[in-house]
């Protein structure tokens, strides 16, 4: 017989008349469960042959179409950094891989790295780069660019943006740059910087050159030693080269040297308006009217030893250094009147530099201010510290005790919003006001007066891969469970800590940590269909928050749309090393009602997460049936014997791929093994006469012995055959196929011979009954799992576990093993909730109490100087200092806890024992904070108190666990009284509290202002109260230099460490 095949568009009248309601034409057909007749299968003519397999051709199209609409697989194939979907009809692709791609995906930024193409000394730098939530500025993630040296002298790795400037037209740029004190050596090479480039191109806009650097490497006033803070920078420049867009283009270019890091705000591109005349006072004073009523000075000033101008070669100059008491009452001016042009968002920009002897923290002292219309004071600066005042004893404006806008060295600068003299014509004065008495002096640079008008910002969006959705955390959803509140965390496409190409990075800001939940996530509709997945990650932990809330990385299946019911979880497969890279990966199903799904990947309560390599694998479960097939003949007649064999199949794949089976006297077995989830498998069995001869199919005897079992005619011809699928068990079945008359021979009824029992196969059973396959009888079951309450007896009372702590099984349900039993059931509540099932049993809890005392010393405290030793002012002296306890379970709550100095042993200790209930027992990090100290964390007593990470926690944790030796000195908490001193090493000073809106909090870092306020405590004001309280780190009753050197002793280790 040919095996049969597709049926094709132009098939037989008897087949186009069948049902096909219920599968897809023209792929099967639609039967009762018996077939109606015998159908033979002739093979195709010589000269019908052509004819024939263009038929099957079309047949094998319209499958492989079906394939394709049906989805069988997904490919997820990345181009250009972009996701893009296409469909595949293999099992070994997968329904999502997603790597984030090698593109940058900065929208408008492009990476500029150099090579050893370039010249010179130049070498390769593969740098990195991301979008960083956790420095912000002004509300908004900063762009991180990390560079990663590889060769030459020097290298340089940043983004670059394309922007067209227009010939000889005056521009301003403005820029935010942070600069981190850790892992810049600025001697090694050069700072960041924010340039702008200008290139020409040929006739065919092919690249040409570089033809000018109007803002290069020494024009933006970076100052290096302004760290861990943000500085705004600005300058202003033209390019002179290309005339238009089609001769060239410029680009503005962030970038860092060799192995520097550095981050970055957005860049402001502004126009000058040319309202102003004579702005840079290249022409001296044209445009300008002096005016003053003391005989105070207004020069234009060149490059001297304290400042060289900001543009061109000239500057302004308001006033003098006088002797002491030559310094009359009064002011001097320049003024000019401006039209200021139509549109509203212009602004005023000038620079300025002051010096003084006088502090300007009143208005009746000296100082710099911006007059309109000789009645409007629009801005005014000075000196703002008022201690130690002198003669010759100069502070510059910005400096280091007034830094303005992060500077503390260069030109400050000054943008005024003036939209409200839109076409209006106003006078602008600047001044330099001596005011008080005839002492000290104070005089003001000024340098660079624009109208200008913001043009463009340059920012920082990451955009993602096709198809996924990035959403924070919402109210709403508290209806679906929980106490959710909105994340203000991010996510980005990176380069930083990629594995290789791009990453996700997923950053959560928990506005109130304390008391709700949130997270940010980056979401993807997968529509996964029934099976089983392999679901598998790259992950690297940057950082968690303890506290009250878990705080963790996520991936996960869940519904889409409805109530986003969550159908699998990876969360317990991350462990929570920092900034280590680990592979995760777990299997799930799918089941039938649940193929609208999504995966998720996600970072909670101020987890900090990156992402790659994510992949969902079908997994193929192979699967094997047997089945035990014969010919039988009706009426009890006897079968001839004849030989027959079996053909059999499973699709996909396409085209069939039949196998065939001899049966000898008609019988046989045949074991038939599936390893696609997709499978479906067909079984005939057909007699030949001789070879070459056509073959006659065999209809199917009797009933389906399983509902998975269909009995039916499919493919073309219609051939009568069994089909099955996945859905059908392992097992064993019998079939039986009937005979033709021809085949079947009338004898006397044969002897009978007793049966040797009832059964041989549960089929031969009814009414709920098994086959015990020793007996050969029919048995009811012990239990199901749908009567297992009803039929198994309760708990007996000698059992010596609780009845609320164990469960009612069955073993083997509904076979002739089955048997009830009991399974002890944990961690639920028992006892009316005063108790949880622990093994079975109801274990009443009780509280165990844990009592800590701690010795600690701050930095300084006492301070020594030979043998002597200077004690806090007062013996007894209280301080508050913060208590957090850490394992690697999760962190309790951070308590304030009063310390007491003992006079006797030089160091502070707990006032009153600290008291936890039902503390886990275990090793433990301890962090404490001072009142005017950095945090620190404490791993260990005697002497490693130095050394403490979270990865030694975690490495002693292991060992606890498993009852191993411990490092005899790393700190282990149990139940009972517990001293452990930690006065070996001291907190650090430094971190005052001056923030906050009342400026009593501490900000969890070290910094000028710190420096400043402490500065300014020296002096006169060195015993006031709020001065005590806030910069007398020593405690010795003053603020003096020997708190100003424990804070500079501090300086390098500028932030709270947990």
């Amino acid at each position: 017989m040919p095996l049969p095949t597709i049926s094709s568009p132009d098939s037989s009248e008897e087949q186009k008349n069948k049902d096909i309601s219920d599968e897809a034409q023209p792929v099967f057909g639609h039967h009762s469960q018996k077939s109606e007749g015998n159908k033979k299968l002739f093979r195709s003519s010589k000269n019908s042959f052509s004819s024939k397999k263009a038929k099957y051709f079309l047949g094998g199209l319209a499958l492989s179409l079906l394939m394709i609409a049906g989805g069988v697989a997904y490919h997820l194939n990345q181009q250009t950094g972009v996701g893009d979907i296409r469909q595949q009809a293999s099992e070994d692709e997968f329904p999502l891989y997603e790597d984030f791609g090698t593109n940058i995906p900065i929208e408008g930024w492009r990476v500029t790295s150099s090579n050893s193409g370039w010249g010179g000394s130049w070498g390769e730098n593969d740098g990195k780069y991301t979008l960083d939530a956790n420095v912000q500025y002004e509300g908004s993630p900063s762009l991180f660019l990390m560079g990663n040296h590889l060769g030459g002298d020097v290298s340089r790795y940043g983004l670059a943006q394309r922007y067209f400037f227009e010939k000889n037209k005056e521009y301003v740029i403005l820029a935010p740059v942070y600069i981190p004190a850790q892992g810049n050596d600025f001697s090694t090479h050069a700072k960041p910087e924010i340039l702008v480039e200008c290139h020409s191109t040929n006739p065919d806009g092919s690249y040409k050159q570089k033809e000018e650097q109007p803002v290069d490497f020494n024009k933006m006033p970076i100052n290096l030693e302004y760290r861990d803070d943000w500085q705004v920078v600005s300058t202003s420049f033209k390019q002179t080269k290309i005339n238009s867009s089609n001769e060239g283009w410029c680009v503005v270019v962030l970038s860092v040297w060799n192995n520097h890091k550095s981050y970055f705000g957005p860049v402001e591109i502004y126009e000058d308006t040319g309202a102003v005349t004579n702005g840079s006072f290249e022409n001296d004073l044209d445009g300008w009217e002096i005016a003053t009523d003391a005989d105070i000075p207004a020069t234009i000033e060149k490059q001297n030893e304290e400042i060289k101008p900001n543009h061109g070669s000239k500057m302004l100059k308001l006033a003098e250094n006088r002797q002491l008491t030559d310094n009359p009452i009064g002011f001097v001016a320049v003024s000019q009147s401006v039209k200021i042009p139509q549109d509203s968002n212009s602004l005023l920009f000038f620079r300025y530099v002051i010096y003084s002897e006088d502090t300007s923290v009143e208005d009746s002292f000296d100082r710099f201010e911006l007059w309109f219309n000789d009645s409007d004071l629009k801005f005014k600066d000075g000196n703002q510290v008022n201690e130690g005042l002198g003669v010759d004893i100069w502070r510059r404006v910005p400096g280091i005790e007034n830094p303005r806008n992060g500077q503390i060295s260069g030109w400050g600068f000054k943008y005024l919003e003036i939209g409200e003299f839109a076409d209006q014509e106003i006078e602008v004065s600047f001044r330099n006001y001596w005011r008080y008495d005839n002492w000290y002096s104070t005089y003001t640079y000024i340098d660079d007066v624009r109208v200008v008008q913001l043009l463009k910002t340059l920012t920082y969006t990451s955009s993602f891969p096709s198809g996924w959705n990035f959403s924070v955390s919402d109210p709403a959803w508290n209806d679906y469970g929980g106490n959710w509140i909105k994340d203000e965390g991010i996510g980005t496409v990176q380069t930083v800590r990629a594995k290789s190409g791009n990453a996700l990075r997923l950053t959560s800001k928990n506005p109130s940590f304390d008391s709700n939940d949130s997270l940010v996530q980056l979401c993807k509709t997968v529509n996964l269909q029934p099976g089983r997945y392999m679901l598998s990650a790259s992950a690297n932990l940057f950082s968690t928050a303890g506290a009250n809330r878990f705080s963790r990385p996520g991936i996960l299946i869940q519904q889409e749309g409805g109530n986003y019911e969550i159908y699998y979880d990876i969360k317990d497969k991350f462990n929570y090393e920092i900034n280590k890279w680990q592979d995760i990966s777990g299997e799930f199903a799918i089941t039938s009602n649940q193929t609208s799904n999504r995966i998720c990947l996600q970072a909670l309560n101020n987890a900090d997460v990156v992402f790659d390599d994510i992949k969902i694998k079908q997994i193929n479960i192979p699967l094997t049936w047997t089945f035990n097939v014969s010919v039988i003949c009706p009426d009890g007649s006897q079968y001839t014997g004849d030989s027959m064999q079996a053909f059999y199949a499973l699709w996909p794949p396409n085209p069939l791929e039949w196998s065939i089976s001899s049966l000898s006297n008609g019988q046989g077995s045949i074991s038939i093994t599936s390893s696609n989830d997709n499978n479906s498998g067909y079984l005939g069995i057909e007699f030949i006469e001789a070879e070459g001869d056509d073959g006659v199919a065999l209809v199917l005897a009797g009933d389906s012995p399983h509902t998975e079992i269909l009995y039916g005619t499919w493919f073309n011809p219609l051939t009568p055959m069994i089909k099955f699928s996945r859905n059908l068990p392992e097992g064993t079945y019998n079939i039986s196929y009937q005979a033709t008359e021809d085949m079947c021979i009338t004898s006397p009824p044969p002897t009978v011979v007793p049966p040797t029992g009832e059964c041989t196969t549960d089929s031969d059973c009814s009414n709920g009954q098994v086959c015990h396959p020793n007996d050969q009888m029919c048995v009811t079951p012990a239990c199901t799992d749908e009567n297992v309450e009803e039929v198994c007896p309760d708990l007996p009372e000698s059992d010596p576990r609780s009845p609320e702590c164990v469960l009612k099984t069955c073993d083997y349900p509904g076979t002739y093993r089955a048997a009830c039993t009991f399974v002890n059931s944990s961690n639920i509540p028992c006892a009316d909730g005063d108790g949880v099932c622990s093994g079975g049993a109801c274990a009443i809890e009780t509280d165990v109490e844990t009592s800590l005392s701690l010795i600690i010393s701050p930095d300084g405290v006492p301070y020594t100087e030979g043998e002597v030793r200077h004690h806090p002012k007062d013996h007894g002296q209280e301080i508050a200092v913060q208590v957090s306890l850490i394992n690697t379970k999760d962190t309790l709550e951070s308590k304030k806890v009063t310390f007491i100095y003992d006079k006797e042993i030089g160091a502070y200790q707990t006032k009153e024992a600290i008291s936890y209930s039902n503390l886990r027992p275990g090793p433990y990090i301890i962090g404490l904070k001072g009142p005017m100290h950095l945090a620190k964390p404490y791993c260990f007593i005697g002497g490693n108190t130095q050394l403490c990470t979270f990865e030694q926690l975690i490495a002693e944790t292991s060992k606890y666990q498993a009852d191993l030796p411990l490092n005899p000195q790393f700190i282990v908490l149990e139940s009972g009284e517990e001293t452990i001193n930690l006065s070996k090493r001291p907190l650090p000073v430094g971190d005052l509290p001056i923030s906050g809106a009342r400026k009593n909090s501490q900000d969890g870092k070290v910094n000028v202002f710190d420096y400043s306020y402490m500065l300014s405590c020296i002096g006169e004001k060195s015993r006031t109260d709020v001065c005590i309280s806030r910069a007398d780190v020593d405690f010795s009753g003053q603020v003096n230099n020997i708190d100003l050197g424990l804070l500079r002793k501090t300086l390098s280790e500028v932030a709270d460490q947990f």
